[in-house]
């Protein structure tokens, strides 16, 4: 950690100040988020972590909403925008110097009489260019999340071994939320009276709650499910959830024992939750 030393300065001892140690204290905090970005997501300052702030693509149009993200030590916001890329353009992050004006603030006469702009605020502006005319593309960013983030039904998102994996009741029977702190991610479900055609070894279901994002279990993880099934023995057991690395996006659940998940009408019911750590990255 970079200190500016102040023991010699004493009574008849003052220390003159240059502009090097200014340098060296906002070094210092770059120096502490790279650290800190690192320690938490396992990605260094050279890749854009975003902390907050999301878009969704609609008709060709990003809308980005507000937020800031970590980049080069340093953290940077920004402000809600829609982007529509033409063809052959991307969305394109550039960080841009804005000065600070008012009483106090710039400009500042120095002592030559120059008047200079020194109170600057940088932050990331988003606009539609060719890919890498900005300091990054917005494919190129990955993620920091916090909080807890529902995953909307559809009944693509799930998917058995073998038949089909339905639910009758639709969303209203149909409860799965993601939570995000650094580089792991909680899956919490409950998915009841759902109907399953065949025997299957596993049902799956999708957590791509946002089109945009994949995730990329750095290893297997297993966690644990209540399975209840009239037509099972038993009826109500422990199952087995797994991410697997292999499939983005996609839990499993199987029965710890092997066997099949027999074949059931409207009376399937999953509840559990896994725990894994993934990496993140944009379609």
């Amino acid at each position: 950690m970079k200190r500016i030393k102040t023991s010699a300065i004493a009574p008849g001892a003052a220390m003159p100040f240059k502009g090097g140690m200014l340098d060296l204290v906002q070094d210092n905090v770059k120096e502490v988020v790279s650290d800190l970005q690192y320690g938490e997501t396992k990605q260094t300052s050279l890749t854009p972590v975003i902390l907050y702030g999301d878009y969704t693509l609609a008709g060709g149009t990003y809308t980005i909403s507000a937020g800031a993200m970590m980049y080069l030590g340093e953290i940077y916001r920004w402000d809600a925008i829609n982007v529509t890329p033409a063809l052959g353009q991307v969305v394109i992050g550039t960080i841009t110097e804005v000065s600070q004006s008012g009483a106090g603030l710039d400009p500042v006469t120095f002592s030559n009489a120059a008047s200079n702009n020194v109170n600057m605020s940088r932050i990331i502006v988003w606009s539609a260019g060719t890919s890498g005319s900005g300091t990054f593309n917005l494919s190129a960013c990955t993620r920091y999340f916090g909080g807890y983030y529902p995953v909307t039904y559809s009944a693509g998102k799930l998917t058995a071994s073998t038949g089909a994996w339905t639910l009758p009741g639709g969303a209203s029977d149909f409860y799965v939320g993601v939570s995000f702190i650094g580089s792991k991610i909680n899956v919490k479900f409950r998915i009841v009276n759902g109907t399953l055609s065949l025997a299957t070894a596993n049902i799956r279901f999708d957590i791509d709650f946002e089109t945009a994002i994949n995730l990329y279990p750095v290893r297997r993880s297993v966690g644990y499910a209540f399975l209840k099934n009239s037509n099972n023995t038993p009826t109500q057991e422990l199952a087995r959830v797994v991410c697997d690395t292999a499939t983005n996006n996609r839990i499993y659940i199987e029965r710890v024992g092997g066997a099949n998940i027999a074949a059931i009408t409207g009376g399937l019911d999953v509840e559990g939750e896994i725990t894994f750590e993934c990496d993140f990255g944009f379609n």
